[in-house]
């Protein structure tokens, strides 16, 4: 298959295949996918002969091509931003989760329509947004 792209989207092409590995890496499963780990090789070599030097190294040990020490430091900001976003998200959304379950049981929460599982959610999560935006962490405790 052929395919006429830009170096510009091949840049960012190449950004979105970095974003995704690193999720698909974070679980630190050693070699579960290895599959995408060798087609992310073959973008880099393909962006390597279309001139993106500054996004790609060649690793002689591994015998392939691996992303940069300064694309990775480019491409950080947004993993850092997406950690950031979803640790307030999970956070608010298992609470939430908890308190559907201590007020109506397990077994109701889990038998709720799709949709009124999201908004009894989205109504439980509110305080919990709410309270996260003004005091951040600061107000979490362990009870004794």
């Amino acid at each position: 298959m052929a395919m006429q792209i830009t170096k510009e989207q091949l840049d960012k092409i190449l950004r979105m295949a970095y974003l995704g590995m690193w999720m698909l890496d974070a679980p630190a499963i050693e070699n579960a996918f290895t599959d995408f780990d060798e087609c992310f090789s073959h973008l880099l070599s393909e962006a390597k002969k279309e001139g993106l030097d500054e996004c790609v190294q060649y690793d002689e040990k591994e015998k392939r091509y691996l992303p940069s020490s300064e694309f990775e430091e480019q491409n950080h900001k947004f993993i850092l931003e997406y950690d950031n976003n979803i640790f307030w998200e999970e956070l608010a959304t298992r609470l939430a989760e908890r308190d559907m379950v201590n007020m109506y049981g397990k077994e109701k929460v889990e038998a709720m329509d799709f949709e009124k599982r999201l908004d009894e959610e989205a109504a439980f999560s509110k305080k919990y947004y709410d309270e996260f935006e003004k005091t951040g962490i600061n107000n979490i405790d362990i009870k004794e």
